[in-house]
């Protein structure tokens, strides 16, 4: 879960997607956001249609830096598997959506 700084309550989500998914997918585990409408855990909950990840990475959270620069960080790959390792990346906040640097 994040609040993001214009109050909207986020959800990161894992699953697959498929193969060529928005014209540019790979397939494979990904990372999704979800939204909630009451900005409550409770939802309801609407997903975007963008990925945030598009293959090999899952079960990621957000954190925060020492100079309060916002991450996630992943499992990489999701396979073969057994060789998943963490991967922490530079997240980007826009005004409606977050964004891998």
């Amino acid at each position: 879960m994040y609040e993001a700084k214009n109050g909207e309550l986020l959800m990161l989500w894992s699953s697959y997607s498929v193969k060529d998914y928005g014209n540019k997918g790979f397939g494979g585990y990904t990372v999704a956001i979800a939204r909630s409408a009451s900005g409550s855990i409770e939802g309801p909950w609407s997903h975007d249609k963008e990925l945030l990840l598009d293959r090999n990475a899952g079960h990621s959270m957000l954190f925060r830096d020492f100079e309060d620069r916002l991450h996630i960080c992943t499992h990489y790959p999701d396979t073969p598997h057994g060789m998943e390792r963490p991967l922490f990346l530079p997240v980007e906040e826009l005004d409606t959506t977050l964004k891998i640097k």
